[in-house]
């Protein structure tokens, strides 16, 4: 890493560096990605094959569900495979957003990254991730309870409670008050960023909103479902809109995974001489063992 990368940085420049690391990485996120919609997806046909094979067993027939010898196994069955799969959803989601960051922070510092090493990194955290998590929830709504005021300044204080857990090594507790910490050198300045970026990636959100809620309105437009037309193109029109938000997605939690690890390297920088003493490390490191010596 060069001393340009590890000077400090305006907004413009975090933004812009934010969509440059966030489309350099995207293989390597897009493999975690798989990762994370594959565990969802499978679980997600293995319920519906269950929920399917009641109904086949019933004659696909609502009324049986009113029968006890139907409705108990069919309890039995659901509930406990709907619990497992809310744990292990969980699990994968934790573990997916955390390598999320270990990806762009590695790619900030100019180290190498590979799924495998950073599965079980991030694995070894999971229990800090998690009771953190809960811990920002908390601190949230207490934010949403002060007439909902406090709930972007709450979120600026918790944004930087993943990087810190990633990079830093922090328990759960230290890790919120450490975020507290680097987010409080400039807090105004980080909370005008946080905010900026949330209503920029947003805005790409609400339009896709708008373009569902035509959806009902075209419906309403079938003749008795005669117009072969209007349906070909509301079929159309709905799996285009659908495949381009799911895009969006997967693009906008790079970008905040990419924005927040920059906010957090960028107040290292500015007021901890991050950048000094990782560049003072790196050539310690790199330095020949007889040149020490000397």
């Amino acid at each position: 890493m060069n001393k340009e990368e590890l000077k400090p940085m305006d907004l413009g420049g975090i933004l812009d560096k934010t969509f440059r690391i966030t489309f350099s990485n995207m293989k390597k996120y897009i493999k975690v990605f798989l990762m994370y919609f594959g565990v969802i997806f499978g679980i997600t046909l293995l319920i519906l094959a269950i929920v399917i094979g009641f109904f086949i067993a019933m004659g696909f027939s609502f009324e049986s569900f009113s029968e006890p010898e139907i409705l108990t196994p069919f309890l039995l069955t659901i509930i406990p495979l709907s619990i497992i799969a809310i744990i292990i959803i969980i699990f994968i989601a934790i573990i997916f957003t955390g390598m999320i960051y270990d990806i762009f922070i590695k790619s900030f510092i100019g180290e190498e990254w590979d799924f495998k090493s950073s599965f079980k990194y991030v694995k070894s955290k999971f229990w800090t991730i998690f009771l953190a998590g809960i811990l920002c929830f908390f601190i949230i709504i207490g934010g949403y309870l002060m007439c909902c005021i406090g709930i972007l300044p709450m979120i600026a204080l918790i944004s930087l409670v993943l990087p810190v857990i990633i990079y830093e090594k922090e328990n759960a507790t230290g890790s919120i008050s450490r975020s507290f910490k680097l987010v409080s050198y400039s807090f105004w300045k980080v909370l005008g960023s946080v905010i900026l970026f949330i209503i920029i990636v947003q805005t790409l959100s609400i339009v896709f909103q708008i373009g569902f809620q035509f959806l009902p309105f075209m419906l309403q437009s079938l003749d008795s479902g005669k117009n072969i037309q209007m349906i070909i193109f509301i079929s159309i029109f709905t799996i285009v809109t659908y495949i381009l938000y799911l895009a969006y997605s997967i693009l906008a939690s790079a970008l905040y995974g990419a924005f927040y690890v920059l906010i957090f390297f960028n107040q290292k920088i500015k007021h901890e001489n991050f950048g000094v003493e990782f560049l003072a490390d790196s050539i310690t490191v790199d330095q020949p063992l007889d040149d020490k010596t000397k």
